[in-house]
This record gives C-alpha cells, structure tokens and sequence, in this order.
C-alpha cells in the first residue's frame, strides 16, 4: 500500500475552528485491512448502501486533510464538503488548513529514498488535489467567496506563482476562476431562442381577465415568476434550519408566499362565479393549467393547482364537479399518479432525476426532507462531526445547484404579469373561502354551519390525507408547527406539504420517525 509521511501541521498559525479544538493529525502508516488509503487520526470510515468504504465522521481539521489524500479522490465526499462544511466550520478556516497542507514542510531526518518519495506524493499528487477542492469549492458555492476570502485567494494564487516547485499553470488556472467568480454569472438556457409568447388580443379600453389569457402563456408567466424566487434561494437557506425563520431565509420564504398566495387565488377565482356551470368551466381551465404545468415541469404549479382544487371549500361544491369533464379528470388522475405518497413520494423523486433541466421542483418535498434531516444531530457524542448526515444534505444541495443552473426560456408578457400582481391583492382568506362556499351552495344538512365545515378541513380525505401545512415562525420549530395545523386555518402563510403517511392527517412521533428513517437511507 501507497504511504505518505505528513509533517503535523501546526495550527496555531489557522483561523481557530468554531466546532473543536486542535487534534492530533498526523496519520499512522499503518494498514486498515479494509481501506487501500492512509488512516488518519480522528477519522471513521465506515462502509455505505454500495459497500463502498466512506468517511463517516471526524474532526474539522481531519476531514478538511481527508479532501487531499494520495489514494483515488472520492469525488461525492470533495462535493459535499464543499456544499456542507458551513455546518460545523468556517469558509476562512477552511482555506487556511487547504493553504497550510499545500505547503507542507519537508519532515527532517529523511534519507534520499524518503525524500523523493515525499516530494513526488506531495506535488504530483496533494497539491493537485487541493487544487481541485478549491475548483469545486468555486464552481459550487459562490456565495462562500466575500471580499476577504477573495483577497486570501488572490494572495495563494501569488504564493503558488513565486513556488518554483509549483506548476505555472497552476496559479494562472485559479487567477481565471477568480476573474469569473466576481463576475456575474451568465444565464444558461436549454434552448437558444424563447418560444413566442401569446399575447392577449383586447379591444381598446377593455379589462383584461382570465379568459382572454391562454391558459399555456399563463402557465408561463406563473412560472417564470417562482422560478426566479425559487433561483435566488442560495445554499445556506437550506442550512442549520434556516429555512423555518422568515429572517434567515428570505427567498424561501417568498416562494413559500407565492405558493400560497396562488393556492388561495385560483380558489378564489373560482368561487367569484355564481353559476355553478361557470365554476365548472373554470375548474376545467386550472386543471389545464396543471397539464402545462405537468408540460413545463413545473411541479411547484402542479401541487399549486392540485392544492386548490383540493381545498374543503372548493372540493364540497357538488353541483360544481358535475361540470367538470371527464378529459380533464384525467389530468386530476395523471398528477395525483405522480405525486403519490406511497414510498417517500417515490414516483416523483423518480421522475426528477429523469428530466433534464429547465425544471422547477416542488419546494415543499424539499422542506419536509430537510426538517427529517435536522433530527440527526451535526455532532456524535464522541465529539466528531456526524459527516452521514452531510452525505444527505449535501445530495438534496447538489440536485437544488443542478436544476437552478439552467433557466427557462421564456419571454415576460408585462400585461398579464401586472394583471396577475392585481389579482394577487385580492385573495380570500380560508374564511372567506369557506363563507363563500356555503353561500354558493349550501349543505344539504340545515344543522351544519360554517365551524362544522372548517373542521371537515382537518378531517381524514381521500384525496387531501397526506397534506400537511407549514408556516415559518422564529418562535417554535417545524415539528410543533405541523402539530398544530388546526390553529393555523386562517394564515395567509401556509404551504401544503405532502405526508408520507396516508392514513392521518397529525402528526406523530412514530410516524416522524419512521419517514426520517427512510429519507436518511
């Protein structure tokens, strides 16, 4: 087996690491009979799913050491460290501990065998492989990189440039991902040319509405609005639980708005009708508006239009659903087959990973994954970074950084974005929602009243059992909040989250437990 004799690097001279304190790293050439690769001190590897030997745990100091070894690079373990290492260190300390090990000192008393054999491990093989880390550290979290951490590249860079060991291209490559890290980052489109938008046709002096408006160009333009909410979301909004706490995650928390406030404005489109014959035709035209959702692979629309249609105020109008096509309870079918809970939502995850991007995902899978994921604690109890959880949060980041790398190409219509902002302003509260629905059509039964039917909302239903709602709050964490559904009928601020539960509607800690389990594998 391939050794390497590493001088202890002193860390005295580092930014100190938030999380632990200094270790011993220097590692013992001994051989582990299972892993063909040093083994450091305050490192566990332990076997994944595909009997591949991973790190598992470790200090911060060790795990950053881990990313330059001479064995083959473990090219996930390099991306999600970049993605995750937030968690339990700092940017700063990072780069200092990669800068320290580029320029390791030669250990003294080595005979000449030794020496060359340092030497050609060091530059042929670590240097290239800090080299790489910071490539992907670039490539992948720009929003790491402040005015301080730049000007300390810049600084490596004009080390590397006066090393006369080091390659010249070397220091030349990092000066050219500098130069494009302070740029801003081009657009990226699947297809080179927009498709021509549909422009609604109004004689001079008429009012805009919903029925002039193609339901393809609508889809369109909803899209394009969550899709550059859903885009600004940077990384660290998914981190340490930002995404409960409207302050440390602003973007998601405006894609969370704007899913709602489309949720209760289809609604309330369709209850401003008083024939039932024309809330039937309406029903149809939003679940057309699903298809081209379906079409656009925009799932965050689909559960949009499925979530409205699906409310108790809506789903109750029996004299509205007799309007309702066959054709388009075809499309109810198509997307309740795609975003079934059964197996952690195993359809769509599926599916996901078929498509090819421009795709915008349904945000509340996201969130439900990542409260599961913040049950695992950052930290073991024998004090080591817990490195198995930042193998899942890392995967759920690197699918978010893919699909927000490539944007839709479509053109904004500036008439039906205004007319959609104004429609936005006049969305009808769940009471409102639930009032207006029983003036429209009435129970049957005289002795129900409106709090009969804001119960049924929390009822057990065949097609709503696996809704959850989520509001952000500072206060109280997601667990509570999913709890305590029942309170939260009348907030503007709620987004529906599938459960992967079927049979109830609250939540339980059996049941939590058991969907953690599966998320972790």
């Amino acid at each position: 087996m391939a050794t390497i004799i590493i001088e202890p690097i002193d860390t005295k001279s580092l930014t100190p690491s938030p999380s632990s304190s200094s270790q011993d790293l220097s590692p013992r050439n001994e051989k582990d009979e299972d892993i063909e690769s040093p083994f450091y001190v305050n490192v566990i590897r332990e076997k994944n799913k595909e009997g591949k030997i991973c790190v598992s745990a470790g200090t911060p100091e060790t795990l950053i050491d881990c990313l330059s070894e001479i064995t083959t690079p473990d090219l996930v373990y390099v991306q999600t460290f970049v993605l995750t290492h937030r968690y339990f260190t700092t940017s700063e300390f990072f780069l200092d501990r990669l800068m320290q090990r580029f320029f390791m000192v030669t250990p003294a008393n080595l005979n000449q065998e030794q020496l060359i054999k340092f030497e050609n491990q060091s530059r042929l093989l670590v240097r290239p492989r800090i080299l790489n880390t910071l490539k992907k550290w670039m490539e992948n979290c720009r929003s790491d990189f402040n005015d301080n951490l730049i000007e300390k590249m810049k600084k490596f860079s004009e080390m590397i440039k006066n090393d006369k060991t080091c390659d010249p291209n070397w220091s030349v490559n990092l000066e050219a991902r500098l130069q494009v890290l302070q740029e801003t980052p081009a657009l990226c489109f699947a297809q080179a040319e927009h498709p021509k938008p549909i422009i609604p046709r109004l004689i001079d002096g008429e009012q805009l509405s919903l029925s002039d408006i193609a339901p393809l160009e609508l889809a369109r333009q909803i899209t394009l609005i969550d899709w550059a909410l859903f885009k600004a979301i940077p990384k660290d909004e998914f981190l340490n639980k930002g995404f409960n706490q409207p302050l440390l995650a602003p973007n998601m928390h405006a894609l969370v708005t704007s899913f709602n406030t489309n949720t209760h404005w289809i609604a309330t489109e369709i209850l401003k009708r008083d024939s039932s014959s024309e809330r039937g035709k309406l029903v149809n035209r939003f679940w057309k508006l699903g298809k081209h959702f379906l079409e656009l692979q925009n799932f965050n629309g689909v559960m949009q239009v499925y979530s409205a249609l699906s409310l108790h105020p809506i789903s109750r109008m029996k004299l509205t659903k007799k309007h309702v096509s066959e054709k388009h309870k075809k499309i109810l079918n198509e997307i309740e087959e795609l975003m079934n809970p059964v197996g952690n939502n195993s359809r769509y995850r599926t599916e996901l990973l078929k498509l090819t991007p421009p795709i915008l995902p349904f945000q509340g899978i996201y969130l439900r994954d990542l409260t599961f994921m913040e049950e695992n604690t950052n930290m073991r109890a024998d004090g080591l970074v817990n490195f198995d959880k930042m193998y899942m949060l890392g995967k759920l980041l690197s699918q978010v950084r893919m699909i927000q790398n490539v944007d839709y190409n479509f053109e904004v219509v500036p008439v039906i974005r205004n007319w959609l902002e104004m429609q936005y302003q006049n969305v009808l509260t769940m009471e409102h929602l639930t009032e207006r629905s029983l003036e429209l059509e009435p129970n049957i039964r005289r002795e129900s009243s409106t709090s009969d039917l804001k119960q049924n909302n929390n009822n057990t239903k065949e097609k709503q059992s696996w809704f959850k709602t989520f509001r952000f709050s500072s206060a109280q964490n997601v667990q509570a909040l999913l709890a305590k559904e029942e309170e939260s009928m009348n907030q503007q601020t709620t987004l529906v989250i599938p459960n992967s539960n079927s049979n109830s509607t609250t939540t339980s800690t059996t049941s939590t437990t058991s969907t953690t389990s599966t998320t972790s594998t």
